[in-house]
C-alpha cells in the first residue's frame, strides 16, 4: 500500500512541477528564470520524481534514480530553508510566497520531503551519498560567482547579483555559497537519518 501511495504522490509532484514550471518557463521572459537556484532545484526534482514513478510502476527502481531523487528532495529543501531565513525577511514573505513561487518555495518541497521521509522505502543509500547534492550547489556557485567576476556587480538590485550576496562587499557571495553548501550537506544528512530511523521504527 505505501508503495502505491509512493508512486501516486511522485506522480503528482511530478504533474504539479511540470504545470507550474511551464507556467513560469512559457512567459515571454520564461527563459530568465532558470538563472534561479529554485527553477533549478524544482526541475530537477520534476525529473527526478518522473524517473522515480516510472520505475516503481515497472515495480523496479534503480539506485541511480533513488540518487536522482534524494539530491531533488535535498535541493528543494535547500531552497525552503533559504527562503524561510533568507529571501523572506529580505523581500517579505508575500512576494516570497505569491503565485508560481508559493509552489516552487512551500507546497512542492515539502510535498517531496513528505514523501521521501515517510513514503519512501527503496534501498538506503550509502554515508557518502550525502555529498551528491554538493555538486549541483558547487556548480550553481560556479555559474554564480563567475558570472559576477565576469560582468560585473556592486550595490543593491544590481541585474547581475539576483540573490543580493555581494550588495556590501564581493567576498559576501562566497559566504553566502560556504553556508549553502554546508546547509545543504546537513540537509543530505538529515534525509538519510531521518529516513534510516524512520525505516527501523516502521520494522518493529
Amino acid at each position: 500500500m505505501r508503495r502505491i501511495l509512493s508512486l501516486l504522490v511522485s506522480g503528482l509532484t511530478a504533474g504539479l512541477e511540470f504545470w507550474v514550471l511551464s507556467g513560469v518557463l512559457g512567459l515571454p521572459e520564461g527563459t530568465q528564470y532558470l538563472k534561479y537556484l529554485t527553477v533549478l532545484s524544482n526541475l530537477w526534482l520534476g525529473i527526478a520524481e518522473t524517473l522515480y514513478a516510472l520505475s516503481r510502476f515497472m515495480n523496479k527502481v534503480p539506485t541511480w534514480v533513488t540518487r536522482l531523487k534524494y539530491i531533488g528532495a535535498t535541493l528543494t529543501t535547500l531552497t525552503f530553508v533559504t527562503v524561510l531565513l533568507y529571501i523572506g525577511p529580505k523581500t517579505g514573505f508575500v512576494s516570497a510566497y505569491e503565485d508560481a513561487n508559493l509552489w516552487l518555495h512551500l507546497i512542492l518541497p515539502l510535498l517531496a520531503l513528505f514523501e521521501y521521509l515517510i513514503l519512501h522505502r527503496e534501498d538506503i543509500l550509502k554515508p557518502l551519498d550525502t555529498l551528491l547534492p554538493l555538486l549541483p550547489i558547487a556548480s550553481y556557485a560556479t555559474f554564480y560567482i563567475g558570472n559576477l567576476i565576469q560582468n560585473g556587480y556592486g550595490g543593491k538590485h544590481h541585474p547581475n547579483d539576483w540573490y543580493g550576496f555581494a550588495e556590501t562587499a564581493p567576498i559576501g557571495a562566497y559566504i553566502a555559497f560556504a553556508a549553502l553548501l554546508l546547509v545543504g550537506w546537513l540537509i543530505a544528512v538529515f534525509l538519510q537519518t531521518a529516513c534510516i530511523e524512520i525505516r527501523f521504527t516502521d520494522d518493529q
